[in-house]
């Protein structure tokens, strides 16, 4: 027996699928990119002379960090994984240090340079990007 469509549902679901294929990795692009530039506002605190032992300035464990060499803001990679998969990370061939500044050592307290900006992305940028793609998904589902 063959069954008419009537409801246009396959169509609806056609739609919508292509409508999640091409926006997310927009999406994910967006976010990464604002991470990574957060990011590097995180470690672009005062500068410190090379020279100066850093537990003499009163700003070190602050955010931003401070910096002497700009090298740790420079190891900061984005990579894409897949269409929908990115990350971001301190490359330890560039700053080997980078995981001692984020997580802090026994003698130092973290200063989580890239968890901060994924927080202050995530809560500045959520409710936007989420309204955006849901409205998206209502025009492609209700046509």
């Amino acid at each position: 027996m063959n069954r008419v469509d009537t409801t246009r549902w396959k169509l609806k679901v056609r739609r919508i699928e292509g409508y999640m294929a091409s926006s997310i990795p927009i999406l994910v692009k967006k976010l990464i990119d604002e991470v990574h530039k957060e990011t590097i506002k995180n470690l672009s605190g005062p500068q410190i002379k090379p020279g100066i032992p850093g537990y003499a300035d009163d700003r070190i464990g602050e955010s931003p960090v401070p910096r002497r060499t700009s090298m740790l803001a420079h190891s900061i990679k984005r990579e894409k994984m897949t269409d929908v998969l990115m990350r971001i990370y301190s490359d330890p061939k560039v700053a080997p240090y980078g995981k001692y500044v984020h997580d802090g050592t026994r003698k130092m307290k973290p200063r989580r340079f890239l968890k901060d900006a994924i927080e202050k992305v995530k809560s500045k940028n959520w409710k936007e990007i989420k309204a955006t793609f849901m409205d998206g998904l209502q025009k492609r589902g209700r046509a």
